[in-house]
């Protein structure tokens, strides 16, 4: 039996899907180690199960005794680190879905972690960037496996072609919609990409910003606070979580996708962005900015906003769409991501 150990996420249903439709199903047990929230719904079955107190990780331990391998989708929950830690064998059967909030910022995370992280044998990756990162910073010894872990979440109903991408492209008379970060965690430097964008207030914009997830109540309010006195009604914060698809087909919406962020972070949103021939901006030092870039797609650099006046902003050739559109549906194809995982489970 392979367990997968995981947090709630808008991907998480689709990620399951993947696994059942393309491996042997009873093989796969999840274990979801979170609390149960509207709009992400899993039904309980003899493969999903819900561990949303201490009490039932009694329960997750015979799991854990009984997997052949586990899949650790984030090192985000103390208890699994507390319980993974007990035994050698448990450490060296946990492959580690790295998660950019796990290991980042090393001087912020919490001595747990650090110590964790240190035991960890088996990492899953796509960014080589973070992997020697987290090797660096945490005095790991472990093996890298590509992996695009979650590429069954780029396969989307909705989707467009390459002449909707011109068209779209070359529509010259529309709001230009700007989604500003993936969550309303902080690490999104909300307000940097704000100030970014001030000298821009008085165009035909919208800075939408999603802020349903990722952070406490004071620091959504201030960022609404700080969009609404910039941008006023031109600021559009989003508040509710959203479905899967109803996500996919807001983003399909967007003609600019802005990532601020220091760290790997929001590779869902700039992938879906990417496949639907979006301009993406991401900070240059960000190792998912180098690996988009190595991998032939064009993203632009979050820092070079400040020389750019609106038309140089918003401007993308057609041609770039679309290439970073083949590109990246290539790599993040689900024959690939298939393909990845096999070897992950088979080692």
């Amino acid at each position: 039996m392979i367990l997968h150990i995981v947090c709630l996420s808008p991907f998480l249903k689709q990620y399951i899907n993947l696994i059942r439709q393309n491996f042997e199903k009873d093989r796969h047990v999840f274990a979801i180690v979170d609390k149960k929230r509207k709009g992400i719904a899993f039904e309980e079955d003899k493969n999903i199960k819900w561990f949303e107190s201490k009490l039932k990780f009694f329960s997750l331990l015979s799991l854990i005794i009984r997997a052949e391998k586990i899949i650790l989708h984030g090192a985000g929950a103390k208890n699994v680190a507390r319980i993974l830690s007990l035994s050698k064998k448990f450490i060296e059967k946990t492959y580690w879905v790295m998660w950019g909030a796990d290991f980042y910022f090393p001087e912020t995370q919490p001595e747990w972690r650090k110590s964790f992280l240190s035991k960890i044998k088996h990492c899953i990756t796509f960014i080589e960037g973070d992997f020697e990162y987290a090797i660096k910073n945490y005095n790991m010894s472990a093996r890298m496996y590509e992996c695009v872990m979650y590429g069954s979440s780029y396969e989307t109903e909705t989707n467009l072609d390459e002449k909707e991408i011109e068209k779209f492209l070359t529509n010259k008379n529309k709001t230009i919609k700007i989604l500003a970060g993936n969550s309303a965690a902080k690490t999104n430097n909300h307000f940097e990409i704000y100030q970014k964008l001030s000298k821009f207030s008085d165009e035909n914009i919208e800075i939408i910003s999603i802020l349903s997830y990722g952070a406490d109540e004071n620091y959504v309010n201030e960022t609404i606070s700080y969009g609404k006195r910039i941008f006023k009604d031109k600021f559009k914060p989003i508040l509710n979580f959203m479905n899967f698809n109803d996500y996919v087909e807001f983003l399909k919406n967007m003609d600019i996708g802005i990532f601020a962020t220091d760290r790997q972070q929001a590779l869902g949103n700039i992938g879906i962005l990417l496949k639907f021939g979006k301009k993406v901006y991401l900070k240059s030092n960000a190792f998912h900015y180098k690996f988009f870039k190595q991998k032939g797609m064009e993203v632009f650099e979050f820092e070079k906003i400040t020389e750019m006046n609106f038309e140089d902003f918003c401007y993308l050739k057609v041609d770039v769409a679309i290439n970073n559109k083949r590109v990246f549906e290539n790599y993040f194809s689900i024959e690939n991501c298939v393909n990845q995982w096999r070897k992950i489970f088979e080692n």
